[in-house]
């Protein structure tokens, strides 16, 4: 019985995910209740709710506690060392990415850590943004240069890295404040992550950079061969 039950659920799952496609469902949408399921399928809600299960431990839907289940959103593969050089990250569909600005004094203070604060640029330059892939926000991004050094790569964050760049990198765990949950559309199922990043050339440090990415939704891709370097706090 129990490997019938199984087979079952694995249907299950299958028709769910067709319902979703044929109905052309978004990333957020709501997916019908358990007992409408149960009813258009047949099924008796403890097989269905193990078919619901494989659907969101494939990241197909997300659960929200006493509000149903939702269609999840789709996971960007990115690569670490161009995190902040978009445009020069060759797993991204740059004709789907977009940067809204938003308010620096707002977010900026905030999310930049202590420790940059005093970053020693004479004029800084300070770029605010929400990230977003199909119009779903994937991580909010402050980037503050100085402004002397910027004019030497008037395109530095726009076009191609320049290769004789060093960059450092961390990343740590983090959790949100009620404004960046707006600003990021947050369920209860996303996990955030930041990183940290410090960028320099031949004449010391030119920018420092920091990015809330919803780890659920991101996928950071790390390679061997770089000069960014990544640890965990």
């Amino acid at each position: 019985m129990p490997r019938i039950i199984n087979l079952l659920s694995y249907h299950v799952a299958e028709s769910i995910e067709k319902f979703i496609f044929e109905n052309k469902l978004q990333p957020g949408d709501k997916i019908p209740s358990e007992r409408e399921l149960s009813q258009l399928y047949g099924m008796t809600r403890v097989t269905l709710r193990k078919g619901l299960q494989k659907l969101i431990d494939d990241g197909i839907i997300f659960n929200i506690p006493n509000n149903g289940y939702f269609v999840s959103f789709p996971r960007i593969r990115r690569r670490a060392e161009s995190l902040f050089f978009p445009y020069d990250d060759d797993l991204l569909d740059i004709e789907n990415y977009e940067q809204i600005e938003i308010n620096a004094s707002n977010i900026s203070s905030k999310i930049i850590d202590q420790e940059y604060q005093n970053c020693g640029f004479e004029d800084i330059q300070i770029y605010s943004f929400i990230e977003c892939m199909n119009k779903v926000p994937i991580a909010i991004t402050c980037i503050l240069v100085d402004q002397k050094i910027h004019r030497k790569y008037p395109k530095l964050f726009k076009g191609k890295k320049p290769k004789s760049l060093i960059q450092r990198q961390r990343t740590r765990v983090y959790h949100a404040n009620n404004r960046e949950m707006e600003l990021l559309e947050l369920t209860t199922n996303d996990s955030l992550f930041v990183v940290n990043e410090s960028i320099s050339d031949e004449s010391g440090l030119i920018a420092v950079c920091e990015s809330i990415c919803v780890g659920t939704r991101m996928e950071m891709q790390l390679d061997i061969n770089t000069d960014t370097y990544t640890s965990k706090d």
